[in-house]
Formats: C-alpha cells, structure tokens, sequence
C-alpha cells in the first residue's frame, strides 16, 4: 500500500518512515571506511537499515567485502556493491556531503577525532595559553 499523504500527516500516525513516500534525513560516520557507510546504512541484516533497504547481490558483494584481505580487493568490491546500491538500485540518494573543522588552540588538551569532527567538552582541558 502507497501512503499518498504528506509527511507532516505521517508524522501524526506516528511512524513518518514507514508510512512517508520520501524521507530527508542525515548521518555521520563513526570512522572512515565503506564498511561503515554500506553495511550499517544498508546491509538488509543492519540494525540501522533504516530506509529497509534489502537487495540480496548487495548482501552478498558485502559479505565478500568483509571477508577479503587484501586491502586494494576488498575497495574494490565495496565500490561495486556502492555501485550497486546507488546507482542501479537507488537505495538511497545522497544530496549533499559535508565537511566538518575544528581549530583548536595548542593549550588545548584532550581533543581527539575520529571519522567525525566532535569530541566530548568533558574531556578537554584548557592550559596557560601564556606558557606555550
């Protein structure tokens, strides 16, 4: 069954994924590699599949994926398999990537990134900036 409503009344049944035609939404990787983005966003088994997605050559190109050790090989059928979920399946359309900066002053201390730019204002300490 096709909801033909908007996604302000989706909204109000309460599951505006499910019952919506089109969802806009964002996500930020925890580090960079296509594992993360493919599987966790796609791979029908994901717990974060949440466009339910579910395309049985793309599980099994990421399942090879996984297995491969050699760096160059395993690239390269992840690229297949973006191929595949993106271009022929269009499981997703991405419409805007972003780049995120911070700068932070050398008498700052305990900041770390990974994948993302953020990192807990808990664990930053701020030295004597006269002292550097």
């Amino acid at each position: 069954m096709t909801y033909a409503g908007s996604v302000e009344q989706a909204a109000l049944l309460g599951r505006p994924r499910e019952t919506a035609n089109t969802t806009i939404t964002n996500w930020l990787p925890g580090y960079a590699d296509p594992e993360y983005y493919l599987r966790l966003l796609l791979h029908s088994q994901s717990k974060t599949n949440e466009g339910g997605f579910s395309y049985a050559p793309f599980d099994q190109l990421i399942e090879l994926a996984r297995r491969e050790a050699d760096g160059r090989a395993r690239l390269e059928l992840f690229h297949q398999a973006d191929r595949m979920a993106i271009a022929d399946q269009v499981a997703l359309v991405p419409i805007c990537y972003l780049r995120g900066l911070a700068y932070v002053q050398p008498w700052v201390e305990g900041w770390w990134e990974f994948g993302k730019s953020c990192a807990s204002l808990a664990n930053l300490t701020v030295g004597d900036r006269t002292q550097r």
